[in-house]
């Protein structure tokens, strides 16, 4: 079998079947790209930047610091605060008299 037998020879065929072929490529397309899931896209977030004068970034330049370190900094100390908090709690005087009447 030949190359040449399998496939329609576009440019020899009539006006007719070419918009036929045309018309049928079109929608196995786009049925084809249907199925293709796409990326959603994501919001925009406003990222927290720090307000920080000329005294304080050279400082940090000295450090090696950047922002990104500041936060990480800075989610660890709120997560400590948050466990201070609930130990806290746990120690009051008033809950070790209640369960000692």
């Amino acid at each position: 079998m030949r190359l040449e037998n399998l496939y329609l020879n576009f440019g020899t065929s009539s006006p007719e079947a070419q918009a036929e072929y045309i018309t049928a490529y079109r929608l196995r397309r786009a049925q084809d790209l249907e199925k293709i899931p796409t990326p959603k896209k994501k919001g925009v977030t406003a990222k927290s930047r720090l307000e920080l004068t000329e005294e304080e970034k050279a400082i940090m330049k000295l450090l090696g610091i950047k922002q990104k370190d500041i936060f990480a900094l800075r989610s660890i100390a709120l997560e400590a605060e948050e466990e201070v908090e609930e130990t806290g709690e746990l120690f009051k005087e008033d809950s070790l008299d209640e369960e000692e009447g």
